[in-house]
């Protein structure tokens, strides 16, 4: 899979589950939701003015896609002006987006961002695969429509930022820091909001991986202007992300989740001998077991380094590749083959969004587009502190509505690091959490049974149901974990980010509560 974006993490940068009551089907709360067709009819050109016609996107006529996608504008807005220029005058800086309105009556004042991390990844990737209208994921042998696309629920725009990624315009690399990349963000952001007309949304900031860097720090800016018109952040939203230390977040938590899950990890014992003395040298379980605890002890001194021969990420890929040459950090219980990707691993050799045909529907540059990219900050390097440290405490207190969420199979950023980064967060009056995460249910709501193909040619819904987690909430913090899902939560658990977005929305009450979904799942 997205083996650069592991290149880039790396670079840059267990409590036991409780015993879960499962209800049966009838367990059900029933509650009115808005029909499909409804959705559908009331999503027909609720943009279109002279100013957004440039950007029209055809939805009867996108390449590969058998089916009308509906409204959608894509296109290239410029940063605001005075960071439009690098120094000598010459830079044009534009950004690339592909907004999806919703028909959803609920979502008319609203809106929600999506930033796929990196730092220097596509957020089209999750347009494709993970959460938007359409869907052609890895081993499937065309784009079909996807029943838990998030427009279904509100008007979400996929922005590739910063300057550097996907078909982003200027030269990359001039950015030290998230706040250059929130400044640039910010005038683009004003660009689009007038193009629109959508001033006075509420908004929320959602993304994944190193947006865990990205949301917290964009959002701050965007209520550091107190201007409700442009910049009204109503929640933020970050799934399975960076928000602490490199070392804290991957490498420290690694070999308690060989212990977890002993059966992916089905090392000799002369090789688990060899991983045990690595982690004792550097120290990373004892560093994990004094300071994952709940309430936290103390502020954490700085996480063990993992360089040199205490790169445990690098010692654990290497012997799992023996026993699975397939392996995927991005979800653990991937196996070979090695499946079809359009955007990694296209049969025809082209990527998607690199067909001249797309590139022309999508009103995109005819330039190279890759997935990800290294060089979107000068030297490489991200000079910001750790979210953890003060922004992210900010937003939460700022907004008190922050939803963080971590993969089960997620070994990327395992779940215990995200808590780690959390344990060591004081927002709020208290440092971390008080008690343990993994107490209550997330509950996803059942999907009736359907016939694969129906009368409109859709797919059933297929996604997990049921108790798919354990989730938590303090101060203003909700924190879920998923489980069977890897780093890219939406495109291996759909259905359990639908839920994510209907709660984060103010749709549901609760996400431990058995309601119904708002929305005709077909």
């Amino acid at each position: 899979m997205r083996i650069l974006i592991l290149t880039i993490l790396l670079t840059v940068l267990t409590g036991a589950d409780a015993d879960l009551h499962f209800p049966t089907k009838s367990h059900r709360t029933q509650r009115r939701v808005t029909p499909a067709s409804m959705v559908r009819r009331a999503g027909s050109h609720q943009y279109l003015s002279n100013r957004t016609e440039p950007f029209v996107v055809n939805g009867t006529n996108l390449p590969l896609y058998a089916h009308d996608l509906g409204e959608s504008y894509a296109g290239l807005l410029p940063i605001a002006q005075e960071y439009r220029v690098n120094p000598n005058g010459t830079d044009v800086r534009e950004l690339f987006f592909w907004f999806f309105p919703s028909g959803n009556p609920a979502a008319a004042k609203e809106i929600t961002i999506w930033l796929t991390g990196g730092p220097g990844c596509s957020s089209l990737s999750a347009a494709l695969q993970e959460n938007g209208p359409f869907l052609w994921q890895p081993g499937t042998a065309a784009p079909f429509p996807n029943p838990w696309a998030w427009n279904r629920l509100t008007n979400i725009v996929y922005i590739e930022q910063p300057v550097g990624v996907g078909f982003t315009q200027g030269t990359p690399g001039l950015l030290k820091s998230e706040a250059g990349v929130a400044q640039e963000f910010l005038g683009f952001w004003k660009n689009f909001v007038d193009t629109f007309e959508l001033r006075g949304r509420k908004i929320l900031v959602a993304g994944e991986s190193y947006g865990g860097y990205f949301v917290p720090y964009i959002a701050d800016a965007m209520l550091n202007e107190k201007d409700m018109q442009l910049f009204n952040v109503d929640g933020t939203f970050i799934i399975d992300p960076l928000i602490g230390s490199t070392s804290a977040g991957q490498q420290v938590p690694l070999r308690a989740m060989t212990r977890k899950f002993p059966h992916l990890f089905p090392f000799n014992a002369t090789f688990e001998a060899q991983l045990a003395a690595v982690d004792t040298t550097c120290g990373f379980t004892a560093f994990l077991e004094e300071y994952l605890v709940y309430p936290p002890k103390s502020v954490q001194p700085p996480a063990p380094s993992s360089s040199g021969t205490c790169n445990m990420f690098n010692a654990l890929y290497t012997g799992i590749s023996f026993i699975n040459p397939c392996f995927s950090p991005y979800h653990i219980t991937d196996t070979c083959p090695y499946m079809a990707d359009p955007l990694t691993n296209p049969p025809d050799g082209i990527e998607y969004f690199n067909r001249s045909d797309v590139k022309a529907a999508i009103n995109a540059p005819p330039v190279e587009w890759d997935i990800c990219r290294l060089g979107v900050f000068a030297g490489s390097v991200d000079e910001s502190a750790p979210p953890n440290v003060d922004i992210l405490p900010r937003v939460i207190e700022r907004l008190n509505k922050t939803l963080i969420v971590s993969g089960q199979l997620d070994l990327v950023l395992p779940t215990n690091g995200t808590l780690l980064a959390i344990q060591n967060m004081t927002w709020n009056g208290a440092l971390g959490f008080t008690s343990s995460p993994f107490t209550k249910q997330f509950f996803v709501p059942y999907v009736a049974a359907a016939t694969a193909g129906d009368a409109e040619g859709q797919l059933w819904p297929l996604a997990g149901t049921g108790i798919m987690g354990t989730m938590h909430a303090e101060r203003g913090l909700t924190f879920v974990e998923v489980f069977l899902a890897g780093h890219q939560g939406p495109q291996f658990q759909p259905a359990a980010g639908f839920r994510q977005l209907e709660w984060m929305l103010g749709r549901v009450e609760s996400m431990s509560g058995t309601e119904d979904w708002t929305v005709e799942i077909n």
